[in-house]
C-alpha cells in the first residue's frame, strides 16, 4: 500500500494546541490561582505570566500557519521531524533548536539547499521530502 505524501498537519495541531493551552491555562487560572491559593498566591501571578509568555508564540504560531500553503507548512514540520528523529546518531542532528527552526523555515520559504534535504533525508529515508526540490543555486558553496 503506497504511503500517503507527508503533510505536517500533526506537528502543526500539537503546537497550535499546546501553545494556545498554555496561554490560555496561565491567563485564565493565574488569577483564580491569586483568589483560590491560600498558601502560595504568588504562584498564581508566575502562572499567570506564564501564560502571557505563551500567548505571543501563540499568536505567531497561527500566523505562519495561515499564511503558509500545504507545501510549506508540510516542508517546515518535516525538517523539524527529521531532526528530532530518534536517527541522529551519524552526526547530523542540528546544533540545537533555533538551528533547526532557521533550516524549517528556510525549507518553508523555499530557500534550503538541496545537500541539506538530502542530509536529512538520510536520518529518516522513508519519510520523503514533501516541498519542491530545492534550488542547487541555495547551496552553502553557492552562497559563498
Amino acid at each position: 500500500m503506497a504511503r500517503a505524501p507527508y503533510s505536517g498537519n500533526g506537528y502543526w495541531k500539537s503546537q497550535i494546541v499546546i501553545c494556545g493551552l498554555a496561554a490560555l491555562l496561565g491567563i485564565v487560572g493565574g488569577p483564580i490561582a491569586v483568589v483560590l491559593d491560600t498558601e502560595e498566591p504568588g504562584r498564581g501571578v508566575i502562572y499567570f505570566f506564564i501564560g502571557v509568555l505563551f500567548l505571543p508564540f501563540f499568536i505567531s504560531l497561527l500566523r505562519k500557519y495561515l499564511k503558509s500553503s500545504k507545501k510549506q507548512r508540510a516542508a517546515y514540520a518535516w525538517v523539524i521531524m527529521q531532526q528530532n528523529s530518534e536517527l541522529q546518531a551519524d552526526g547530523l542532528s542540528p546544533r540545537h533548536d533555533a538551528w533547526a527552526m532557521h533550516m524549517a523555515e528556510r525549507a518553508r520559504t523555499g530557500t534550503i539547499a538541496a545537500s541539506e534535504v538530502a542530509d536529512l533525508q538520510r536520518l529518516r529515508p522513508d519519510v520523503p521530502y514533501p516541498g519542491d526540490t530545492p534550488d542547487p543555486r541555495n547551496s552553502p558553496a553557492a552562497r559563498s
